[in-house]
């Protein structure tokens, strides 16, 4: 019989609600949606564009067997249609390849390629067309497409419902690559995060800093809102570290409670799993702790895990040493998960600290540590290095302890005449006027400033005012005495008191004048001003003993003033103690240092000053006039009276304290700096 012809709009229609279908089939299995919702979308689609009776979704699971894991209005199977409907997918699943099967006939029958042995035993037992393709991935067929047709259906749309299923089961495959890769990379990811954690958590042997390690990445392990870790000492546990914490307050109440239950569950020794309710066969002890830590703290889920020894030669083993505290505050959580991830932290938790606790209580271990870094080079092949090393150090030791050299104590100073002073203000006062100019030579008693003091002009003016009032006073009397022409004794009284104030005051005038006279500031030697721009003193307010200016006599002798050390001082005096003449100096000048100088040590200063933080004491060294340094610093210092701001030439000085260890020399500052501070 003729098939009636189909109408091309209606095949155009279809097909493309076909490709549209096979495109969302395409796009859900690249998405991210469960097995579950993908299998139910997917067969619905098919069910949608086939128009079929029924379909079916069949899936191997890891025994190998076939289970149905969606359908749409799949007919019911007996004990007569089961088994050889079960034969049949399992034929496809052999056969690996896609197949139409006819009402109650087999494979080969249907027109399909087929062994004709194999498919004689396999039958279809539904009055319905049979449409089925294997999902095959990798070459291992995991499962099968089943679509239930009219056997009324044309020849040419059958062998497109065959394309269509092949196409379909293709997607499947894809899909179930796709979970199949995410399922790998999802357990690497964990296994890298394991490993991760084991490697950290076994890194160190310091207890606490194991137990931090334990808290921070263990929390990032098992996805917590805070993990803690409480180490056991005797029968009491300590919270020694809390995620995400860098000090743990032992006083804070949560603390403290949290301490109680972790003492409470590692002397019972069971794991506590609280996920909202407590149960009433769990110790009354551990009841009463749990409680009022939720009350304190308001987590929603607490897992307590004691830690045992598990190392199976440990001295401790199978003792609980520390325990492993997880909560989530905020979020819920699947119990069973959250305690596998729990229990992986706590095992290898558990032999971290028992390593760490075991090496933490060996006694002087600090010292063992060093005294087996030491010894590590003296074994094998390193023992005749080592040897060699030792014997070259006690030969430079030996070398430096016997072997003389001179000790040469090094300071600054400067070249300046022996004869020096500093005119200094004699009393309180402003410098009116400075007579001198640098460079200027002066003599004795010559005047190189003025100064005035206002308290002496203001006692000076009272005294004389007083004086002529007084002596007013006098003529008045007098004149009064000689008009009365006769004796009055009142008049003489006062006439007498008047000229005793008068003789007072006199002599205080006279008294007060060389005071006066020391306003007249004079130069305490013969020589030549040496301070640059004395002028700049001028209109300044100066008290008793400030400099107003310098002068030296630098056609004189001239001495090395330099500035040593404190500390070098004891070195000095041995020298000087030891030696029957003055210590040997040698200089050089900072302007000229190709050229060294000698002198000796004539006098040391009794104080110390300090200068830069530091205290150091005067010293003063003879120059030996045979070398021409003093006229050369006389040349010198001419120039510096014409052109320069200072009075001395800086030089660079070493004295001769006699002769030391070479290794005292050396190290000197050093080994003055141990016996003072370590030794003392």
């Amino acid at each position: 019989m003729s098939e009636a012809p189909i109408d091309p709009r209606l095949v155009d229609q279809t097909r493309r609600e076909i490709g549209r279908l096979v495109s969302e089939i395409e796009h859900l299995a690249g998405s991210d949606v469960s097995p579950a919702e993908f299998y139910a979308e997917t067969m619905r689609r098919v069910y949608t564009a086939l128009a079929a009776r029924s379909v079916a979704l069949w899936i191997r699971t890891h025994q190998g067997n076939l289970q149905l894991q969606f359908q749409v209005n799949l007919p019911p199977f007996d004990e007569a249609t089961r088994p050889p409907h079960d034969e049949l997918l399992r034929y496809i699943v052999s056969k690996q390849d896609a197949f139409l099967v006819a009402p109650h006939s087999g494979p080969g029958q249907s027109g399909e390629s087929s062994e004709s042995g194999e498919s004689a035993t396999i039958q279809n037992p539904t009055p319905f067309l049979l449409v089925l393709a294997p999902i095959i991935v990798d070459g291992e067929t995991l499962g099968v497409c089943e679509v239930f047709q009219d056997a009324s259906r044309r020849s040419t749309a059958q062998q497109g419902y065959v394309q269509f299923l092949k196409r379909v089961a293709s997607e499947i495959a894809k899909f179930i690559k796709n979970g199949r890769y995410k399922i790998i990379l999802n357990q690497q990811a964990q296994w890298n995060q394991v490993e991760g954690f084991i490697r950290s958590v076994h890194g160190g042997l310091d207890p606490t800093q194991v137990a931090y390690l334990v808290a921070n990445e263990g929390k990032k392990l098992i996805q917590c809102e805070r993990l803690s870790v409480a180490i056991q000492r005797g029968t009491k546990s300590k919270i020694v570290a809390i995620s995400g914490q860098d000090v743990v307050e032992q006083r804070s109440n949560l603390i403290r409670r949290l301490t109680t239950l972790a003492t409470k569950v590692t002397r019972h020794g069971e794991n506590l799993v609280y996920s909202g309710q407590i149960e009433p066969h769990w110790p009354g002890d551990i009841q009463s702790a749990l409680k009022d830590y939720v009350e304190e703290s308001g987590s929603k889920l607490i897992i307590v895990v004691p830690m045992t020894d598990t190392r199976d030669f440990a001295d401790r083993k199978g003792k609980t040493t520390s325990a492993l505290l997880c909560e989530m505050i905020e979020d819920p959580a699947p119990v069973d998960e959250m305690a596998a991830k729990v229990e992986v932290v706590s095992r290898h938790g558990a032999i971290a600290l028992a390593n760490a606790l075991e090496h933490d209580d060996v006694f002087l271990l600090g010292l063992w540590k060093g005294i087996g870094r030491s010894t590590r080079w003296m074994r094998g092949r390193g023992l005749p290095k080592v040897v060699a090393v030792l014997a070259l150090l006690a030969g430079v030791g030996t070398f430096l302890w016997l072997f003389p050299y001179p000790l040469r104590l090094e300071g600054r100073g400067e070249l300046v005449p022996e004869i020096r002073r500093i005119v200094a203000a004699p009393v309180d006062g402003e410098v009116r006027a400075v007579k001198v100019k640098h460079g200027d030579l002066t003599e004795e008693t010559t005047p190189v400033a003025m100064m005035a003091s206002i308290e002496l002009e203001k006692q000076q003016a009272e005294i004389r005012g007083e004086i002529r009032r007084l002596e007013f006073q006098l003529k008045e009397l007098e004149r009064q005495r000689v008009d009365a022409g006769k004796l009055d004794p009142e008049l003489d009284t006062q006439t007498a008191d008047v000229r005793l104030k008068l003789l007072n005051l006199r002599e205080r005038e006279q008294l007060l004048a060389p005071e006066l006279e020391k306003l007249v500031v004079k130069s305490p030697i013969r020589g030549t001003v040496t301070t640059w721009d004395p002028e700049l003193m001028q209109g300044r307010q100066i008290k008793q003993g400030d400099p107003i200016l310098e002068i030296s006599n630098v056609d004189g002798k001239w001495v090395v003033e330099v500035d040593l050390p404190e500390n070098a001082m004891i070195h000095i005096a041995r020298a000087e103690a030891i030696s029957n003449d003055k210590l040997p100096v040698e200089f050089v000048l900072s302007s000229n240092p190709d050229t060294v100088y000698k002198g000796r040590l004539i006098q040391v200063g009794t104080q110390a000053s300090p200068i830069e933080q530091e205290n150091f004491v005067k010293a003063k060294v003879e120059i030996e006039e045979d070398q021409g340094l003093v006229q050369t610093a006389r040349e010198a210092a001419k120039e510096i009276q014409n052109s320069a701001k200072v009075s001395g030439l800086e030089v660079r000085a070493k004295i001769n304290c006699g002769p030391k260890p070479l290794g005292y020399v050396l190290f000197r500052e050093l080994i003055d700096f141990v016996r003072e501070y370590v030794f003392f």
